[in-house]
């Protein structure tokens, strides 16, 4: 028979087991709670930046809607008999500040990719549009203000400004096609 001493020294294993088991319980229901918690605050996160991503396209298309139409019949005319030398400075100014906050905050990754992958398209070719731009206005300052006194003629003033004009359509076309895919997919 076993001594009052030796009952209290027997290990309650069944206890042991039970208050660990609960241990391990509460960690385990902490972290799914943590993650869980983490999860909405990311979804959030890539919620606000999809809003502002749709908001910015919808003012790029604005602004791509007032100047594609006067672009093209402008480089229609280039194209013409009597083709004209200057051009208006009628451009469109657009913004990738949606997408570089997006990726600013980390968004990305908890975006759909389809979206990732289409915004990250027009991210490209509105650089490469911002790039048009800038050589349609250096041509424009060239034929205005010439190169050390030179004047250029109706001629080479029109070809020059065909060219980078033609370029400066194909973008904002494009352009306007990248942005009605994006917002059938984001969802106007």
């Amino acid at each position: 028979m076993l001594s009052n001493e030796e009952k209290t020294r027997r290990i309650p294993w069944t206890q042991l087991f039970a208050e660990a088991g609960l241990v391990v319980l509460s960690v385990l229901l902490a972290l799914a709670l943590n993650s869980w918690h983490q999860d909405n605050i990311n979804n959030d996160v890539a919620e606000q930046a999809l809003r502002n991503l749709k908001r910015e396209i919808i003012e790029n298309k604005a602004q791509l809607d007032k100047a594609f139409p006067y672009h093209k019949n402008f480089l229609d005319s280039l194209k013409g008999k009597n083709p004209p030398t200057s051009i208006k400075g009628i451009f469109a100014s657009v913004q990738n500040n949606a997408w570089d906050a997006a990726q600013a905050m980390g968004a990305i990754p908890y975006m759909d990719y389809s979206i990732v992958s289409m915004a990250s398209g027009i991210q490209e070719t509105q650089r490469q549009y911002q790039s048009t731009l800038e050589t349609v206005n250096a041509i424009i300052i060239l034929a205005t203000f010439g190169a050390g006194g030179e004047n250029f003629s109706a001629q080479r003033i029109s070809t020059g400004l065909k060219s980078i004009v033609n370029e400066l359509v194909y973008y904002e076309k494009k352009l306007n096609d990248q942005y009605d895919a994006a917002l059938k997919v984001i969802g106007v």
